[in-house]
């Protein structure tokens, strides 16, 4: 970015107009009609920018504002925050322009160059947004933890250093815009209370101008209505019912008296059937319907069977599980030794860092839970803006559609128009086309004539070779056929041939390796009786080492089944524990809530008694008042006396009862705290018993495994040195048969099938030592 101090051909803008113009670039930016440098390209040349500096500052500043919105748009939102009511929502983007340069090309624009832009704009604002840029807990608190979701922290701690660089600069730019705004203030005060200084202000009394009344205008004359219609008057209302309505009315009592008569009659009376008479079962089944659907109603299911007992039976286990298991016991193993060895070197137990990290993941999570929300919303408010964008852009484009249907039906009248003259300059160019034919009919039967003469002649040059190709090819099957017949008769005449097959001679190929049948089979033999020996070998290996196996599978099966006792026994000890103090904790309980519900019912009797006491007492002073009010009725100035010495021993009574209750409230809150702190020791020295008990539990256990470990590391010391003794000789027997090559290879396989034995049964015992060995650990752990 270049300086604005130095001198140009083309004049310069001022830094207001530089600004304004930056800022009408980035507002006027549509990413939907065009792109970036079309956009400031149109802008520069429309605006009639001449100089390059000016222009490239601009393109500068836009391409840094597209460039960084999201982090200009965070600065904005915390600034319309902290500055809602000191600042107008229709100057954000000359903020967000600011921010650009103060954020971003503060320290490449240099801060006097940025004083000159930030002094061409009404000080007030400048005041209020320079405040809170260079606030470095506002931009720690408000702006860095938005900006670490879009961006790299070193970025970010980077920007805020290099705006915080120039606080001492920006305090004396602040102070100078300060001074301009309290000073312009100070001086428009001073005018006024100067003005006022002066005495009272002669007012400009309005009077009206002297015009001349015009005259009234005549009132227009009155249309001739012709005569008045006068209608006849209300006919009067007769009370009661009418005509008509007393004439329903009889008629109706008149069908009631012959329907009366009509059903009296006897002769018209219903017919007695014989049907009726006989006897039915119909309310047996009536009640018995009833009855089911009763039954229906109120349904009891049978009831349930009860559960079956939980079967008892052992599972077996297999292979995979016990060895699954053992490691399972055998990792345990390792954490709890690890735990008493960190314990023993650090003095230190690791369960209170493990709470304290899973609360602070909890807290990390709701961290996280309330982050997610925030989003939500934001992403709900972003929601919210599009859809207003959209209906704008649906309204604009609902514009542009209209005018592009205007321009549509021109466009369309002008085709037509131009469709027309087409068409007749075709009609025209038809006629030509026309005429022109009848000449091409003579043409065309000419030139068909002349193709059909040069197709025949092709088709009979083409037959002519087709018939040569033919004879050509029968001559050449007649010899082949010839060399046929040749050869099957040659090979028709019978050959004698013999051969004689010496099995102990060699082919004579000159082959390294060749030898007779005899030898050949010689060698099968040996090689088969061979590697029968090293299977049977192989067999036994096998056999051996899945006894091995399942030896070590038995003892780690049986050492499973023992530790599953031990913890059922120790389960079932700490269940039994557990109901033991359930049963003492409510017991205390029950016998905690029972002495306080006899401490209640004292105190209710006691505060019973007490009002009885107080009522009796009430009643003897409110007689001897009665008495004393009989005999003193004539003087107003003893009841008067006598009346607030009631009251005085009235408040002196309350404020007794009050003590009294805030006396009883204290001592039973003592009670309370001394029982707490009794408890709090009871168990902090339970705690300590519990941990010393298990730090000396610990100790004798790990004291035990370094014995056996001791014990175990020297039977395998003692297991290796004799099979390296048994190896080496081994080694010298099988070097001094070679050497008096005296030995056969199926002597040789036997003694080395028998060393290995010896090696094996040697190994096994060894196993089933270390195997006793890791019994005995287990049985102690």
């Amino acid at each position: 970015m270049s300086s604005y101090g130095q001198s140009a051909l083309v004049e310069q803008l001022t830094p207001k107009q530089l600004m304004e113009l930056s800022e009408r670039l980035y507002t006027s930016f549509q990413p939907e009609r065009m792109t970036i440098d079309a956009h400031a390209d149109e802008c520069v040349k429309a605006w009639k920018v001449h100089n390059d500096d000016d222009a490239t500052f601009m393109r500068q500043v836009f391409y840094g504002c597209i460039r960084f919105q999201k982090l200009l748009n965070v600065a904005m939102s915390a600034f319309y925050f902290h500055n809602s009511g000191t600042v107008l929502r229709s100057d954000v983007h000359m903020y967000t322009v600011y921010a650009y340069l103060t954020l971003l090309r503060l320290e490449e624009l240099s801060f006097g160059q940025y004083q000159r832009l930030v002094k061409s704009q009404d000080p007030q604002k400048m005041i209020v947004f320079l405040s809170f840029v260079f606030d470095e807990r506002v931009l720690l608190e408000s702006c860095r933890d938005e900006w670490l979701k879009l961006y790299d922290i070193a970025f970010v701690d980077e920007l805020i250093r290099q705006v915080l660089v120039f606080l001492p600069e920006v305090a004396q730019l602040r102070g100078s815009l300060e001074e301009q705004v309290y000073l312009s203030k100070k001086k428009e005060e001073e005018e006024a209370a100067a003005w006022q200084s002066h005495g009272t202000v002669k007012h400009t009394v309005p009077k009206p101008f002297n015009l001349t009344e015009s005259r009234p205008r005549p009132l227009p004359a009155p249309d001739d209505l012709g005569e008045v219609v006068r209608p006849k008057p209300v006919p009067p209302m007769r009370e009661g019912p009418t005509l008509e309505m007393k004439a329903v009315e009889l008629a109706k009592a008149e069908n009631r008296k012959q329907l009366a008569a009509k059903y009296s009659d006897p002769a018209k009376q219903p017919f007695q059937l014989r049907t009726l008479e006989r006897p039915s079962n119909l309310e047996r089944i009536k009640s018995q319907v009833e009855e089911e659907r009763l039954r229906e109603l109120t349904f009891q299911p049978k009831a349930s069977k009860p559960v079956p007992a939980a079967p008892s039976a052992s599972v077996k286990l297999n292979a995979a599980a016990v060895l699954r298991e053992d490691a399972l016991y055998k990792k345990k193993q390792d954490q709890e030794a690890r735990m008493i060895k960190a314990y023993e070197e650090e003095l230190r137990d690791g369960r209170e860092f493990e709470l304290w990290k899973h609360r602070m993941r909890e807290l990390d999570e709701e961290q996280r839970r309330e982050e997610i929300e925030e989003r939500r919303r934001e992403m709900k408010a972003a929601e919210e803006a599009a859809l207003q964008a959209r209906l704008e852009k649906v309204e604009s484009n609902h514009a542009l559609v209209v005018e592009m249907r205007a321009e549509a039906r021109e466009m369309e009248r002008a085709r037509e128009q131009e469709l027309e003259a087409f068409v007749e300059e075709k009609r025209g160019r038809r006629d030509v086309v026309v005429e022109a034919r009848k000449g091409i009919k003579v043409a065309q039967e000419a030139l068909s004539q002349e193709r059909r003469a040069l197709y025949e002649a092709a088709v009979q040059e083409r037959t002519e070779l087709a018939r040569k190709l033919a004879e050509e090819k029968a001559l050449e099957h007649a010899r082949k056929m010839d060399l046929v017949r040749q050869l099957r008769a040659l090979e028709a005449v019978p050959q004698e041939t013999v051969t004689h097959f010496d099995p102990t001679s060699t082919p004579g190929h000159g082959l390294l390796e060749e030898m007779s049948l005899a030898e050949l089979k010689e060698r099968i033999a040996i090689a088969k009786s061979r590697a029968s020996q090293e299977e049977e070998l192989r067999r036994e290996e096998i056999v051996a080492h899945k006894k091995e196996k399942a030896s070590v599978l038995e003892a780690k099966a049986a050492n499973i089944s023992r530790i599953r006792s031990q913890a059922a026994t120790s389960a079932a000890q700490r269940r039994a524990a557990a109901a033991d103090r359930t049963r003492k904790h409510a017991h205390d309980e029950a016998a905690e809530q029972e002495r306080g519900v006899r401490e209640l019912m004292e105190r209710r009797e006691q505060k019973k008694h007490a009002q009885r006491l107080e009522r009796d007492k009430l009643e003897a002073e409110q007689k001897m008042i009665k008495v004393m009010q009989q005999r003193q009725a004539a003087t107003k100035g003893l009841v008067e006396e006598t009346k607030f010495r009631e009251l005085s021993k009235g408040a002196e009574r309350e404020l007794k009862a009050k003590q009294a209750g805030a006396k009883q409230t204290a001592t039973a809150y003592e009670d309370i705290k001394q029982r707490e702190r009794a408890i709090l020791t009871k168990n902090v020295k339970q705690g300590q018993k519990h941990k010393r008990d298990f730090v000396k539990l610990y100790d004798d256990k790990v004291r035990a495994l370094a014995e056996l470990d001791a014990a175990a590391k020297a039977e395998e010391l003692e297991y290796k040195r004799t099979l390296v003794a048994a190896e080496h000789e081994r080694a010298d027997k099988q070097a001094n048969h070679f050497k008096t090559n005296l030995i056969s290879p199926a002597s040789f396989v036997h003694h080395h099938s028998t060393n290995r034995g010896a090696a094996a049964a040697a190994a096994t015992g060894s196993s089933s030592g270390a195997g006793a060995t890791a019994k005995a650990k287990h049985a102690l752990s």
